[in-house]
C-alpha cells in the first residue's frame, strides 16, 4: 500500500537554494527542513529553485520533468478561463505558466493533501484540487512580493475564504484582519512561526547605565514598511539623542535616505547589509532593544528571534503578534500607541530616564521550529485521516 502523499507549495529563500525573499519564503523553509515525514510521502514544490532535485532536510523537492506537463493538459481550459475571468490573475503575466506548473505537479504526483503557503498561490491552486484536500497557511498581507495584489485584495481574500475548508494563520489577528472572514466556514488553526532555539539563545546583558549608549536594532528591509525613518526621527526628537546608537541590518530602497536623515539630525547610525540566519544572533546580542516601527507585519520573525536572544522589543501595539499573549507578555516589550515619531520619541525618553522596566524572566520565546514542523506533520495526518474514502 502506497504512503499517503502531501505536496507543499512554497518558495525557497537564498539560504535554501532558491531566490525567494522575505518571511513568506524563509519561514516555510525553516519548518520544512525540520520535518520528519514518518509514514507520509512529503514533497516540496518550490517555485524559485534551480532546475535540479534538492533535499530540504528529509523532504525532497518535486522535480519537474517535461513529460509531467502532459498530465496537466486536461486542466488547461479551466486555467485559461479563470485567468481571463479574474483581474488579479489576468494582470499578472506569469500566472498561466505558474498555474500550469502547479497543475502538472498535482496531477502527476497525485497528493492526498496539498499544503499551500501564501494566499495568491492558494487562489491559483483552488480549481486544481478539492477544497477538503487543500490546506492553506496565510502569513499576512504584507511584503514586497504581494504589492501587485493590493488593488485586488478583497477579491483574492473572498475567493480564498469562500472556497477553502482548512486554514492556518500565524496569529489570531491575521485571521481577524482578512477581508470577508465571515465567509469562511471551514476549520482553522493558529500555528505561529518558530525560532531555532539552539542558535538564537540568550546572552547576559549589561544593565543600562547613565553613560553607556542605548543600542537600538532593526533587522529587515530598509523601506517604508519597516519605517526606519520614523525611528531616526524619534531618536532625534527624544531629547536624548546622544544616548542612543541605532543600527539597521538589511538592504532596501530607502537605505541612503535613512543614512542621510540620520546625519542631518545628528543621530548615531550605521547599517550592515543583509546577513544570513547564522550571523543574526550576534546582532541581537549587540542590542539593548529591537525596535520595529513597522506599519504592518505578517508575523515579525525578527521579534521572535530577538526575544529568544533575551532582548526586549519596542513595537506598535497594532502589530498582529501583539495579540499572542504567550509571546508578547508584560515585561518583554514596550508597546507604542502608533509608529509615529512622536510616540517613538516619548518611549525612548522614558527608556533613557529609566522609567520603563523590563522583566528578564519574560525574555524568551516558547516555540522552536522543530515543534512547529511536528505540528504541521500532525496536522497533515489529521486532515488526511478525516478525508472521505
Amino acid at each position: 500500500m502506497r504512503k499517503k502523499r502531501v505536496l507543499i507549495i512554497s518558495s525557497l529563500p537564498a539560504e535554501g537554494g532558491g531566490r525567494g525573499a522575505g518571511g513568506l519564503a524563509l519561514s516555510p523553509w525553516l519548518a520544512i527542513r525540520r520535518m520528519d515525514p514518518g509514514d507520509l510521502d512529503i514533497r516540496l514544490l518550490a517555485e524559485n529553485v534551480p532546475l535540479k532535485p534538492l533535499k530540504i532536510g528529509k523532504i525532497p523537492t518535486y522535480f519537474f520533468r517535461p513529460w509531467h506537463a502532459l498530465s496537466a493538459l486536461p486542466a488547461c481550459p479551466e486555467i485559461i478561463h479563470r485567468t481571463v475571468r479574474e483581474p488579479f490573475l489576468r494582470d499578472n503575466p506569469i500566472t498561466i505558466g505558474r498555474t500550469f506548473w502547479f497543475a502538472s505537479a498535482i496531477r502527476s504526483f497525485r497528493p492526498d493533501l496539498v499544503h499551500v503557503h501564501g494566499i495568491q498561490r492558494a487562489v491559483q491552486v483552488l480549481p486544481l484540487v478539492s477544497a477538503e484536500r487543500l490546506l492553506v497557511t496565510l502569513h499576512g498581507w504584507v511584503g514586497r512580493a504581494e504589492d501587485n495584489y493590493y488593488p485586488f485584495r478583497a477579491e483574492v481574500e473572498r475567493l480564498c475564504l469562500e472556497r477553502s475548508q482548512n486554514l492556518v494563520t500565524v496569529t489570531e489577528r491575521t485571521f481577524q484582519r482578512l477581508l470577508g472572514m465571515e465567509r469562511f466556514h471551514g476549520e482553522r488553526w493558529v500555528i505561529p512561526n518558530g525560532v531555532d532555539l539552539s542558535r538564537f539563545r540568550p546572552e547576559p546583558q549589561c544593565p543600562l547605565s547613565e553613560n553607556a549608549p542605548i543600542r537600538l536594532l532593526t533587522v529587515g528591509n530598509v523601506g517604508k514598511q519597516k519605517n526606519q525613518l520614523a525611528v531616526v526621527e524619534g531618536i532625534a526628537r527624544s531629547g536624548f539623542k546622544e544616548r542612543f546608537a541605532y543600527r539597521t541590518v538589511g538592504r532596501g530602497a530607502l537605505l541612503d535616505v535613512v543614512a542621510r536623515r540620520a546625519a542631518e539630525r545628528g543621530v548615531t547610525y550605521e547599517n550592515i547589509p543583509y546577513l544570513p540566519q547564522t550571523e543574526l544572533p550576534e546582532q541581537y546580542h549587540w542590542s539593548d532593544f529591537q525596535i520595529l516601527a513597522s506599519t504592518a507585519e505578517g508575523f515579525g520573525m525578527v521579534l521572535a528571534e530577538s526575544l529568544a536572544c533575551g532582548r526586549p522589543l519596542i513595537l506598535p501595539e497594532s502589530l498582529d503578534i501583539v495579540g499572542e499573549k504567550d509571546i508578547i507578555r508584560p515585561g518583554n516589550a514596550v508597546l507604542l500607541p502608533s509608529a509615529d515619531p512622536d510616540h517613538i520619541a516619548d518611549t525612548l525618553a522614558g527608556i533613557a530616564k529609566n522609567e520603563i522596566l523590563i522583566d528578564s524572566e519574560a525574555l524568551n520565546y516558547p516555540y522552536d521550529w522543530t515543534d512547529i514542523a511536528a505540528r504541521y506533520v500532525e496536522l497533515y495526518e489529521e486532515r488526511i485521516a478525516s478525508l472521505r474514502v
